[in-house]
């Protein structure tokens, strides 16, 4: 039966694409989600951030989705990225007195291909998960910095103007820990009729899809589907960086993560 199950879910998988996102070009381009409480590690006792992304090159670090205090590296609270020193997905919390905390995958990703990226913080340790497989993890986090009047940034750490390269969609913020079995759900849920999604606490989930494929994100808005007013605004000065209709067509997840 558990066979049967798996067959259905790599069919549906394959043939059940996800559209919309942002491609990104590398340069000064991001989407502004504000100065929310919602969005603030410092303000909640649990965070997860999750995103599906594409690597378009690997030149320079390339921030998913970040908050930090006056564009300083030493004051980043929280950022999802791809690490170019380590080429690898990582997720790094600043604890007030430990300094940063890391938790990375174990093998480097692919240019050119599709990941779901989901970063938790449950209160005191730290994970992320690539296509719902959790890689290193670490522990004793427990003292936040106030990041509680910073911006939430989608492709774009402030220090250095770091920028993504490459398509980021489907970004999602929860102020609670997903577990790994949520975690695999989410890697799931673009069968949105078929897995469930989690949405228990969930404060910002943008779907990308408010405008038709070329359109430049410059002053665009990308609305808030959790209901919570965490919209969106594009930022792009030079109009390099389009919304796209590329269809996520990840490759099919190992039938064992359904065993």
């Amino acid at each position: 039966m558990k066979k049967i199950f798996s067959l259905i879910l790599l069919v549906l998988l394959m043939f059940s694409p996800c559209y919309a996102g942002v491609d990104f070009n590398g340069d000064l381009d991001e989407i502004d989600c504000g100065t929310s409480d919602t969005l603030s590690m410092y303000n909640n006792s649990e965070f997860t951030i999750s995103a599906w992304v594409k690597l378009g090159a690997k030149t320079t670090d390339r921030p998913i989705v970040t908050r930090d205090i006056n564009g300083v590296l030493t004051t980043i609270v929280y950022m999802l990225w791809w690490d170019a020193g380590d080429d690898l997905w990582e997720f790094f919390v600043r604890d007030v007195a430990s300094g940063l905390h890391y938790a990375k995958m174990d093998s480097a990703p692919n240019i050119g291909q599709w990941y779901h990226l989901v970063a938790v913080w449950d209160g005191t340790d730290i994970y992320i998960y690539e296509d719902g497989v959790v890689g290193t993890t670490t522990s004793a986090i427990t003292t936040i910095l106030d990041d509680s009047t910073e911006r939430t940034r989608i492709g774009r750490r402030e220090e250095n103007n770091t920028i993504f390269d490459g398509i980021i969609n489907d970004v999602k913020i929860w102020n609670k820990g997903l577990t790994s079995t949520q975690a695999l759900q989410e890697y799931t849920s673009k069968l949105k009729y078929f897995m469930q999604q989690e949405s228990a606490n969930l404060q910002m989930y943008l779907p990308m899809d408010d405008h038709t494929a070329g359109t430049a994100i410059n002053g665009k808005t990308f609305n808030d589907a959790s209901g919570n007013g965490n919209d969106g605004v594009g930022v792009d000065a030079d109009a390099d960086s389009f919304t796209t209709a590329e269809e996520i067509l990840n490759y099919p997840p190992a039938i064992g993560q359904f065993n």
